[in-house]
């Protein structure tokens, strides 16, 4: 999960170093009140923590697919392999694909979206 922001100024979204796994979390560590410096255009603006917004990383974005290439080609080789003419791995692997990159969003990511202080 990556937590993040639109700069005030170049209005681009900017991503904290800081990790965690609630607003609450996330004011102990840094306060309700941070300063933060923009990635993309460097400059530093006051931030509350009620404008950070989690979102999926895509990390687990590209893991599933190479998970789903992996089960795919696995699969439908092995099946091939023993004589047996199936879509089944094509099936697997494209509804892993689809898991992981259509998902909209894990719990931990709306409940620390739907969570104010």
């Amino acid at each position: 999960m990556k937590l993040g922001l639109i700069c005030k100024s170049c209005q681009e979204e900017t991503f904290l170093k800081e990790k965690a796994i609630s607003r609450p979390d996330l004011a102990d560590k840094i306060g309700e009140d941070f300063s933060h410096r923009c990635n993309h255009c460097g400059s530093v603006k006051k931030y509350q923590v009620n404008q950070v917004k989690a979102s999926k990383s895509s990390f687990v974005k590209m893991a599933g697919t190479i998970l789903g290439v992996v089960v795919l080609l696995g699969v439908t080789i092995w099946f091939f392999m023993t004589g047996i003419l199936t879509n089944i791995g094509l099936l697997i692997g494209a509804a892993i694909i689809a898991a992981s990159n259509v998902a909209t969003g894990s719990s931990n990511e709306t409940a620390f979206n739907s969570y104010r202080l």
